[in-house]
C-alpha cells in the first residue's frame, strides 16, 4: 500500500489541543488555518484526522463530482458531535433525503425573493447599533441569520 502524503497543516504539541481551540472559536480557527496553510489543510480534531478544503473547486470535486469516493466522517465523530447529522455531515440515503427536502427552498427563482428579506433584517440589525459601539459580531450574525432563515424558509418571525 502506498501512503498518500498529507497536505500541510499544524501539528498539535498536546493531544486534543486543536479540538479545544476549535471549540472556543470555530470560525477563527479555520480562518487562521486557511491564512497560514492555504486552501487545503490537514490537522487533527481530537482523534480524527481532518482535512479543511477552502477552494470552491476542491469542494465541488469532493461534494459533487466524486462524492462516493469520500467519507465525511464516521458516526459519532467530532464533526457530528459539533454539527449534528444535518445535510453537511450526512451520507448516502439520509443525505439525499435531506437534500431533496431543502432543494426547493434554494431554487434560483426562490433565492431572488430572499434578497429583500435579507436586506430588511440586515438594516434592522445595523440600525440597532450606535457609533463607537464595540460588538461581538459572531452572535449578532448568528441571530440575523436565524431570523432570515426563519422568515424565508418558514415564514416565521423569531
Amino acid at each position: 500500500m502506498i501512503a498518500t502524503p498529507l497536505p500541510p497543516g499544524p501539528r498539535a504539541r498536546v493531544p486534543g489541543a486543536h479540538l479545544w481551540v476549535f471549540a472556543r472559536d470555530m470560525l477563527g480557527f479555520v480562518c487562521r488555518l486557511k491564512q497560514e496553510y492555504g486552501d487545503v489543510v490537514a490537522f487533527r480534531l481530537g482523534p480524527e484526522r481532518t482535512v479543511l478544503l477552502s477552494y470552491p473547486e476542491h469542494l465541488h470535486e469532493v461534494l459533487v463530482r466524486q462524492h462516493r469516493a469520500f467519507q465525511k466522517g464516521r458516526r459519532g465523530d467530532v464533526t457530528t458531535q459539533w454539527l449534528g447529522e444535518g445535510l453537511l455531515n450526512s451520507e448516502g440515503a439520509r443525505h439525499q433525503h435531506q437534500r431533496r427536502l431543502l432543494q426547493p427552498a434554494l431554487h434560483r427563482q426562490r433565492l431572488a425573493h430572499y434578497a429583500p428579506v435579507m436586506t430588511t433584517h440586515a438594516a434592522r440589525l445595523s440600525q440597532s447599533w450606535q457609533d463607537g459601539d464595540t460588538r461581538d459580531i459572531a452572535p449578532a450574525m448568528m441571530r440575523v441569520t436565524l431570523a432570515i432563515a426563519a422568515h424565508t424558509l418558514l415564514n416565521a418571525d423569531v
